[in-house]
């Protein structure tokens, strides 16, 4: 969601941000996957948007770390 609300205000429309579609249960945080595989897939969906926060920061001139009001 930050690099979505980044993209938004670098065209100056004004966004409310409304997170949906959770990928964890507040149970879930804290507690060690269940395999080695769901921690490598859950360390690549981290990265991925990671990766284009920064990349997007550097292409477009976005906020880095984008706060849900401004």
């Amino acid at each position: 969601m930050p690099r979505a609300v980044a993209c938004f205000r670098a065209t100056d429309f004004p966004v409310i941000p409304y997170p949906v579609g959770y990928r964890t249960r507040p149970s879930d945080v804290g507690r060690p996957t269940r395999s080695v595989s769901m921690g490598l897939y859950l360390a690549d969906l981290a990265a991925h948007e990671w990766i284009g926060l920064v990349a997007y920061h550097l292409a477009m001139r976005t906020e880095l770390f984008p706060s849900p009001d401004r």
